[in-house]
């Protein structure tokens, strides 16, 4: 038995529950008695928090020269005797793989397949109660490869994903209708609501004490941005894979993308901040890289008869914003107590805090210097006035 509680036959189980959902997503049957014996599957990797597993699957089809494979992300409830989960940083994670079963049931992959973005098609989405109470997200696997450095080539292939993904949902009201559709109010992991507790553990000296006294207004410029849209929320490489580009226009690499427990509303400049900072390996090529992501967003944003373009200026002064609110979190994480080296999901390499393309520089020259000067103001609403004269909100779109 796999450490969290996973064997051959609560995996055998969840094949007999996603057989007949094979046909939708062009895999072929399996035979109706197949045995315990003829399914293999390997954890290939543990969640953070080590509530869920991603666990890939096979088994052979009706035609004997064929395996059927694909994905199970299986999320173990662990509730306590009032039927409560356990904690409160239990009940996020849970609600974070809830959102992406809303994700998955909701309609969303089709939208974004059509609009060329690779993702999984769901299986099915259930509940599963063997060793202990699971909710389990079937998905096809996808046929990329992870990338070994995020290159230029890389790392344009993401940028356009997003592009596209954001256009889809370009603008207050169709990132609206998105959230009333599942998606989340917020998207991302590092939003400031989600975490004053490392706000409050930030230093209040320096320019990390500049940003911490900035952060609200930071965070109130973000979510009235006129880069609104519905975000992945995670856009590192851990979530990427790449297949070799086939197509006449010869760009080098396609990307798929996968992990969507973050996915919902923010500025899009919050998913080029991380991806930029967490997966991409040439970051003197940003500017470059930028006017890639511009130019395939305007582009989509035309296809969807959208009436205003952003301007490359408005994307600039988001971004700027987002790496400001990025190393917001990367600052508290790095002031709090690390977890043990053997929790899950720990990253010896990374640890707990500052990590990826360094972001002080950016922070300090194109966020912190337009507003304060360089001297820390004397109060959050004087960084509040200060916001709105450096960085005014552009018309809503």
């Amino acid at each position: 038995m796999d450490a969290a509680g996973l064997d051959k036959s609560f995996i055998h189980a969840v094949v007999l529950k996603t057989a007949p959902f094979f046909a939708s997503v062009g895999l072929p049957a399996i035979l109706p008695d197949i045995s315990e014996d003829l399914v293999k599957f390997d954890v290939v990797a543990h969640c953070w928090g080590g509530m869920a597993s991603v666990v890939s699957v096979s088994v052979p089809s009706i035609d004997p020269l064929f395996t059927v494979s694909f994905v199970a992300k299986c999320v173990r409830i662990v509730r306590t005797e009032s039927d409560d989960v356990t904690s409160i940083g239990d009940a996020k994670r849970l609600q974070s793989y809830r959102q992406e079963s809303f994700f998955y049931t909701n309609g969303h992959v089709e939208v974004l397949l059509r609009q060329g973005c690779c993702v999984p098609r769901p299986l099915i989405v259930f509940e599963q109660t063997l060793h202990s109470h699971y909710f389990v997200i079937c998905m096809t696997r996808l046929s990329g490869r992870a990338a070994s450095s995020m290159g230029r080539d890389h790392t344009r292939a993401a940028l356009t994903w997003l592009a596209r993904l954001h256009a889809v949902y370009w603008g207050k009201q169709r990132s609206a209708v998105a959230v009333q559709n599942g998606l989340q109010e917020q998207g991302g992991h590092w939003y400031l609501d989600a975490r004053l507790l490392e706000l409050e553990a930030m230093p209040n000296d320096g320019w990390q004490g500049r940003l911490k006294m900035a952060a609200r207004a930071i965070d109130w410029r973000l979510k009235n941005d006129v880069l609104q849209t519905i975000i992945h929320g995670d856009a590192k490489c851990a979530n990427m894979l790449f297949d070799v580009d086939s197509g006449d226009d010869n760009q080098g690499f396609v990307c798929q993308m996968m992990d969507f427990q973050y996915i919902g509303r923010a500025s899009a400049s919050k998913d080029l901040a991380y991806a930029l900072t967490c997966a991409c390996d040439v970051p003197e090529q940003e500017e470059s890289l930028l006017h890639h992501y511009h130019s395939e967003l305007c582009g989509a944003l035309r296809a969807h008869g959208a009436p205003t373009l952003p301007s490359f200026s408005d994307l600039s002064d988001s971004l700027a914003l987002a790496y400001a609110d990025l190393g917001r979190w990367m600052s508290g994480c790095n002031a709090l107590p690390p977890p043990a080296s053997d929790s899950p999901g720990f990253d010896a390499k990374t640890g707990w805090g500052w990590w990826g393309n360094p972001l002080q520089e950016k922070i300090e020259r194109l966020v912190l210097d337009r507003l304060d000067g360089g001297i820390m103001l004397e109060s959050e609403e004087a960084y509040f006035h200060a916001m709105r004269r450096a960085f005014p909100v552009s018309g809503a779109s």
